[in-house]
């Protein structure tokens, strides 16, 4: 009994704290109403969430306090709990911390080195994690847990399975990093794209990121396919990697990776920077002749990629992200058009536009990750409370 009774409240806390996820403040009544509970139920259930400290309590303003004693409203603590998200790439490490409230509180960068040697950038990001706990002064019982976002194929263990441009296969990530985190972290090793692609739905919950197509422009190009607000992963969890579909554009037929990612500006990307560096200074000088027959050629090989996944997929909206994405808006009338001109007809083009992330996508993407798990509600598991 003691056990269904502890099952219940745990039950409706994770229910409240859904209820206060989009943000805002809400009175007690306000949670009951919409939850269809008892004033004295969300109480209960209210004492184990300011106890964890991820809600606190609010007063109400004096336009909303009505005659007699002032009432309280309750909301998320953004500094109740924290996620670390780094992503993994040939040039650069990113790594992000983002609070509760889903705002970024810390970032640090740095380079890559040595990229094809999977225990050594191990060492590098949890090298990176360190510098960012000790320069923001973060309590390590305040973070929820690590998301790392790698280019390649993560299966349910965090075990890489084939990262092509890192030159890994078979490595356990997972395994390498768990040992030297505190235990109580939870840690998610996944796709980029994926990751991404739940940044996205945190971010911009609503009709255009239910039924999506994410796609991640970087050194190479990811993708993930998200139905009715979830990430669909396929048989074995690997589906999404549009990068690798056969593309002809001009006179060159390759992978779309190959004539889409940041090999196609290789020419005038300078080494020892990242890239979103090079592709910043490349917006910067997007008239002149040598980048702008580059992004001409670009926008070819995206609108056929794009043209592609459509007619596969038919989404509701494509998303763009990665570094690659800020050079969108020089070509987005020519891939917009070019795009049209591909579907057969009858098919309407889908909206595309930018990710609300900028900078270090599928870092924020894996933080994402790890700041969802602590509104999953629990399911039973021989009488345990276990994530659902």
């Amino acid at each position: 009994m003691a056990t269904t009774t502890h099952l219940l409240r745990h039950i409706n806390a994770m229910r409240t704290l859904r209820l206060l996820r989009g943000g805002g403040a809400l009175s007690r009544a306000d949670i009951a109403r919409e939850l269809h509970l008892t004033r004295a139920t969300v109480g209960n259930a209210m004492v184990e969430l300011l106890d964890s400290g991820l809600v606190v309590e609010a007063p109400e303003s004096a336009a909303e306090t009505r005659v007699g004693r002032p009432g309280v409203n309750v909301m998320l603590n953004p500094v109740g709990s924290y996620a670390i998200g780094v992503e993994v790439g040939m040039r650069s490490i990113s790594a992000v911390v983002v609070n509760l409230a889903f705002e970024i509180v810390a970032r640090l960068t740095m380079l890559t080195g040595d990229y094809r040697n999977p225990d050594g950038v191990s060492e590098s990001i949890l090298k990176l994690i360190q510098s960012l706990i000790e320069d923001g002064n973060f309590s390590s019982d305040k973070i929820a847990g690590l998301g790392i976002a790698i280019p390649g194929l993560v299966d349910r263990n965090g075990v890489i399975v084939n990262a092509p441009l890192l030159g890994w296969r078979g490595f356990a990530l997972g395994d390498k990093i768990k040992s030297s985190v505190p235990d109580p972290w939870i840690l998610r090793i996944q796709n980029d794209a994926s990751a991404l692609a739940a940044a996205e739905c945190a971010l911009s919950p609503g009709p255009e990121t239910e039924d999506m197509l994410l796609i991640l422009l970087s050194e190479g190009i990811g993708g993930a396919m998200v139905r009715h607000g979830r990430v669909v992963g396929g048989a074995h969890g690997y589906a999404g990697e549009i990068g690798h579909i056969i593309v002809s554009s001009g006179t060159e037929t390759a992978s779309f990776e190959m004539l889409a990612g940041a090999n196609h500006f290789e020419a005038i990307f300078a080494p020892g920077i990242t890239i979103a560096e090079a592709a910043a200074a490349a917006r910067r000088r997007y008239q002149d002749q040598d980048v702008a027959h580059l992004l001409e050629n670009w926008s070819q090989a995206l609108a056929v990629g794009l043209a592609n996944a459509v007619h596969l997929l038919d989404p509701r909206s494509i998303v763009l992200g990665g570094p690659l994405s800020q050079l969108f808006p020089c070509v987005e009338k020519r891939v917009r058009e070019k795009l049209s001109d591909m579907l057969i007809y009858g098919l309407a083009p889908p909206s595309i536009r930018v990710a609300a992330t900028q900078g270090d996508d599928a870092a924020v993407g894996a933080a994402a990750v790890i700041r969802e798990t602590l509104f999953d509600l629990p399911s039973i598991d021989e009488g345990s409370l276990a994530p659902a």
